[in-house]
């Protein structure tokens, strides 16, 4: 469109048009919800308040309405005709919308303009045209349109409307008001404004429709105004700090305006009131809304969020007003400082389960749900290939909680999982499946598997596996470091998007991979131990506050370099715990390190039998201890037990213990005492002996006899419903305690604890029930082989008959081959030294014909075989 100031050539065509009004409609800025070109009632009456916002009105209602009109230079035939009022605007004044009406447009030419124009002040005609939307008319008679728009002028401006679009130049428009006529401005409820019609006579009957509105002093529809009152940043707490939100309108509404304060995250903070309502005989009253902290018990840090005042009217189509959002900006502070959970005291010890539902697995990824109180394990490599498999730990029993297939993620291995607390789901990172890395994310909620991101952008640097993951529990977010391919940035899920933290340093030498990352809740930061990377394999901590990467200055000797290991926080005691893993020479650890989180001294604890790498770990809460299951040994073996880590001594509850063996005859002492100095005892230093030869069932009858006797410190002791050789033992001291025995006349010195059987009359060991009846007699399996071990032959804690194996597999790898000839030969010559070489392997696997002896029939099928 031209902005010169000369005359345009046009095409002339007749038109027969008689512009009879334009409304002009105005608003503070809004989103208004109706569409451009919406039929609008006459614009000779008042346009119902149903518009959502403030009207003006300006009417040719002058008497003698121009039905045809020659424009454009007094030209003798019909032409386009356009019409322009100058108004002068408040500051700022926001228009959303115009009303424009037509006695006929049979004969109009689409499309058509609105638009505002500048006065030239040398001659006062409207010079450069801006602001133009264009719209259709109905061609069929009398109609009116409102056409959408979104002007914000000040000052003095034409607005007018050319029909058809760019038919006259603003020239042709005249510089004239026109004779006769009145222009009146509805602003709300049912206040006018009326203005006098200006001009001077001469003005023949071709002048332009152009009339002029000498002053505008018109109220603006209401806004909404908010004010905080506090200092900025604003802030929150979890103690209930708060702040206040002041909201008041500018003006009187036609309905009523109704508020609403949002917060994002209402586990954050909340707002009282979080409704307000603006009425015509409230709106000059301020209202205030209060938002106040929310306490959690966790300990995340100083969470941000935001209030977000809504605004909008209560007519079913917002009458008068657009709606309005103001969003304010806020930080709640945490109270929450680290407590270490209370918990039994511990015996730093490994506590073996013997196999249960889920197969061997190397690769897996595990973590611990707090909600719901289990262990969640997913995916690995089982001997059958990948599995997509979901299993949950309840502290004794694993139970299958998903079976994989198409609703959950693809069966994978060397994926990466972290609970996310504030959230309630374990979230899934990365893996590799059949067709290679993953980029995709998923989230466990307990009940079902859900894929939230996936594809570029969306992944923490596209497909990855051998990186790790950490939930940052301070600042709500999951924490990816490393993996291949080589990624030398940080990544932060927050629940909705992946994104990348740019740090000033990186870990080692920044491709880390197949490194071991944990939360340390007592300092709120992310820890990260060992992996490889271009220099080799790593023993080095990194901790990670959100903003950047730094090495911690360990004390004392620390774990050998390795890769593969799992380091699991254990919030009850304030440390690290590092366990086994692979070193440069590909040899398998079973080691146990612990790092406290305080004085970061390495301590070494015990050794796991077997050795593993690539195996999965996660710290429960509810039950205090490390959960284990997994992994490899070498050589294929992969572990199928759980362990926990430590042997937590039962408080307040029950602990079992066994004996095994006759009477002696002699007299024995015992005593009972609280765990550390717990400030109680009973001390029997001459329980009489029972005759030589009498039965552990006699022995276990006179001792619960004589404990509750003692009748002390709420002392219980009872047969064991499951043998009559066992009994337990129960205290209400909250510390635990400590069982001696010894013999008659003296102190005893012998305390029978994880891992330590005293033999006094005859031999008492404490039993650690699994959970387990493999054979389904009534009794735990822990029971069983405490009573009599040859029940499991080679110690690892499985019944020997119910462990299922390969006859001939002698080394454990699940075939028979040249492999298993010094197996077979040191199972026939010295099953002793068979056990000590093959502690996770069964000498049955040797006894073909199951006599219970190896002997040269096992050695003819066994060669057999072998045998092509």
């Amino acid at each position: 469109m031209s902005t010169s100031r000369s005359v345009r050539s046009i095409h002339r065509t007749p038109v027969s048009i008689a512009l009879i009004a334009c409304a002009l409609l105005f608003a503070v800025h809004s989103t208004s919800a109706w569409a451009q070109n919406q039929a609008c009632s006459s614009c000779n009456e008042v346009v119902p308040c149903n518009q959502q916002i403030a009207q003006i009105i300006m009417n040719e209602d002058g008497g003698n309405p121009t039905h045809f009109v020659r424009a454009c230079g007094g030209l003798s035939t019909d032409v386009p005709a356009a019409h322009a009022t100058l108004m002068s605007f408040p500051a700022n004044t926001h228009i959303d919308a115009i009303c424009v009406g037509a006695r006929s447009a049979s004969a109009v030419t689409q499309p058509c303009e609105v638009f505002y124009a500048n006065l030239d002040p040398l001659t006062g005609h409207p010079e450069i045209i801006q602001g133009v939307t264009q719209f259709g008319l109905n061609p069929n008679g009398s109609h009116h349109e409102i056409v959408q728009v979104n002007w914000t002028l000040t000052g003095d401006w034409w607005i007018g409307v050319r029909f058809p679009a760019g038919a006259c130049t603003l020239a042709e428009m005249g510089t004239r008001p026109r004779l006769t006529g009145q222009a009146a401005v509805w602003v709300s409820g049912n206040a006018w404004r009326e203005y006098p019609a200006v001009g001077a006579p001469g003005y023949g009957p071709n002048t332009p429709i152009i009339r002029a509105i000498t002053s505008f002093n018109a109220i603006s529809a209401p806004r909404v105004i908010v004010n905080t009152l506090g200092p900025q940043p604003l802030r929150t707490d979890e103690f209930g700090a708060s702040f206040d939100i002041s909201v008041s309108l500018s003006a009187e509404p036609c309905d009523d305006i109704i508020v609403q304060v949002n917060v994002n995250d209402p586990t954050e903070a909340v707002s009282n009131p979080n409704l307000l309502t603006f009425t015509p005989l409230n709106w000059s009253t301020p209202q205030i809304a209060t938002v106040s902290g929310v306490d959690d018990p966790q300990i995340d840090g100083d969470i941000p969020y935001f209030v977000d005042v809504v605004s909008f009217s209560s007519g079913p189509a917002s009458p008068c007003f657009g709606s309005q959002t103001t969003t304010i900006a806020a930080i709640n502070a945490d109270n929450d400082v680290f407590v270490a959970l209370t918990c039994p005291p511990p015996e730093l010890q490994w506590n073996l389960f013997p196999p249960m539902a889920p197969p061997q697995l190397v690769n897996h990824a595990m973590a611990y749900d707090s909600n719901r109180q289990r262990v969640v394990m997913f995916g690995g490599i089982t001997p059958n290939g990948l599995s997509n498999e979901t299993y949950e730990w309840d502290g004794s029993t694993w139970t299958l909680a998903h079976p994989g297939g198409a609703g959950a993620p693809s069966p994978r291995a060397e994926s990466a999982m972290a609970y996310d607390a504030a959230r309630g789901v374990c979230v899934l990172v990365g893996g590799s499946d059949a067709s290679g890395p993953s980029d995709e994310t998923w989230e466990w909620n307990g009940l079902t598997w859900q894929l939230r991101a996936s594809g570029p952008g969306n992944s923490p640097g596209g497909p990855r596996v051998g990186h790790d993951m950490a939930y940052d529990a301070s600042r709500g977010v999951c924490v990816v470091y490393g993996g291949l391919p080589p990624l030398l940035e940080t990544w932060e899920w927050n629940g909705t998007t992946w994104s990348p933290v740019f740090t000033a340093h990186v870990v080692g030498a920044g491709d880390r991979r197949f490194s071991a990352m944990t939360y340390d809740a007592v300092n709120q930061r992310v820890l990260l131990f060992g992996g490889i990377d271009t220099v080799g394999h790593n023993n080095d901590v990194w901790t990670y506050n959100g903003v950047d990467w730094t090495v911690l200055a360990t004390i004392g000797v620390a774990p050998t370099p390795r890769a593969n290991a799992t380091m699991i926080f254990d919030t009850s005691r304030g440390v690290a715990v590092v366990q086994s893993g692979d070193d440069y020479s590909g040899l398998i650890t079973d080691d146990t390190w612990e790092l406290d989180a305080t004085t970061l001294v390495w301590t070494q604890t015990t050794g796991l039998p077997p050795p593993r790498t690539f195996h999965a770990a996660a710290f429960d809460e509810a039950r205090c201890e490390t959960v284990l299951y997994g992994g490899d040994s070498g050589g294929g073996i992969s572990p199928q037990e759980t362990a926990t880590y430590p042997i937590n001594l039962i408080a307040g509850g029950t602990r079992t213990f066994c004996v095994v063996g006759n009477a002696t005859g002699i007299d024995w002492s015992w005593s009972l005492s609280g765990f550390a100095g717990g400030g109680w005892s009973i001390d029997q230093q001459n329980e009489p002996g029972l005759p030589a030869g009498s039965t552990a069932d006699a022995i276990v009858a006179q001792w619960v006899a004589s404990m509750n006797n003692a009748a002390c410190c709420t002392v219980e002791a009872k047969v064991s419903p499951q043998s009559s050789q066992c009994f337990e033992l129960n205290t209400s001291d909250t510390n635990g305690f400590d069982l001696c025995v010894g013999a008659a006349g003296a102190p005893p010195t012998c305390c029978v604890n994880a891992g330590v059987s005293c033999s006094f009359n005859p031999t008492i060991t404490e039993v650690f029930l699994s959970g387990a009846d493999c054979d389904g007699n009534g009794r735990d399996d822990a029971i069983d082989i405490a009573i009599d071990n040859s029940l499991d032959a080679n110690g690892d804690g499985i019944l020997d008959s119910c462990v299922t194996y390969i006859l001939g597999d002698m080394n454990c790898d699940l075939q028979v081959d040249g492999r298993d000839i010094q197996g077979f030969v040191l199972a026939w010559t010295s099953p002793a030294d068979y056990g000590a070489t093959y502690p996770t392997c069964h000498i049955q696997a040797a006894d073909y014909n199951g006599d219970g002896i190896v002997n040269m029939i096992d050695l003819a099928a066994f060669l057999q075989a072998l045998t092509p």
